[in-house]
């Protein structure tokens, strides 16, 4: 709760600072799209900014613990279904990123799998890797030594398309579902910056961010560069901020 109030905090700085192009914030999905569907913000995601760039993306996987009977997403979904509630999925706590992740493959696919929250994406990992929960989404650069070494087995990963790190793996659409999970990093300004200050701020961003040595480092952490027009961000925060609106009232997940 603390981490959350220091979100809420500098993402309020932002929506009610002066639109002169010098505040401004690095914004990704978790307090943008997702938590303010959770309790009160102090700030409303698609009027109190200036989208300028979508400046980059990092899937989530599907992991499973080897001993479970699931080798593809079909497979789970066919567990899940003829035990309905009693497969678990680890997360790094209510309303983060990876939990929603898990909601969202409930409510796409029909089924019941038992939300376990875990103070942290860490302890959540812990927990799969020891067998004490089935499933659990998590970024693919953490998951993917356990993947390697047989600890853990990835079932689909998130995004548009397959990783470069582990190309052999589908993505969740391939899989038969049609969403992906993955979360993303933007800069925002305050709402009502002029076009010509956006523009110029996105191409400078931009620039920098498409640096060989800066794709070559972030795709080592399987993050992937975008540097999208600023129009092309502003749509994704609306279709991602009513998305998670769906997903919590599916869910049942309570206002905190």
């Amino acid at each position: 709760l603390e981490f959350r109030r220091v979100l809420f905090r500098s993402a309020e700085i932002v929506a009610k600072s002066a639109p002169d192009g010098y505040t401004l914030m690095l914004g990704f999905s978790g307090p943008l799209a997702i938590v303010p569907h959770l309790t009160r913000a102090p700030y409303d995601t698609n009027k109190d900014f200036s989208p300028i760039t979508l400046a980059a993306s990092a899937p989530y996987v599907l992991l499973v613990h080897p001993t479970l009977a699931a080798k593809s997403v079909k497979e789970l979904i066919d567990l899940a279904k003829a035990q309905p509630g009693k497969l678990m999925f680890a997360s790094g706590g209510t309303g983060v990123g990876i939990h929603m992740a898990g909601e969202l493959l409930n409510v796409a696919a029909n089924i019941k799998i038992t939300h376990v929250p875990y103070k942290g994406a860490g302890p959540g990992m812990t927990a799969l890797l020891a067998g004490e929960v089935n499933m659990m989404f998590n970024g693919l650069s953490a998951a993917l030594p356990h993947v390697k070494s047989g600890r853990l087995r990835a079932l689909a990963v998130g995004g548009d398309k397959r990783s470069p790190l582990l190309p052999q793996l589908p993505t969740i659409a391939e899989s038969g579902l049609q969403f992906n999970t993955s979360g993303w990093y933007g800069v925002l300004g305050p709402a009502g910056m002029a076009p010509v200050l956006i523009k110029r701020l996105k191409d400078d961003t931009t620039r920098a961010i498409n640096t060989p040595e800066t794709k070559e480092r972030m795709g080592a952490l399987a993050v992937d560069i975008i540097a999208s027009t600023p129009e092309e961000f502003a749509k994704l925060l609306r279709e991602e901020h009513a998305q998670w609106g769906r997903v919590v009232k599916a869910a049942g997940i309570k206002q905190q």
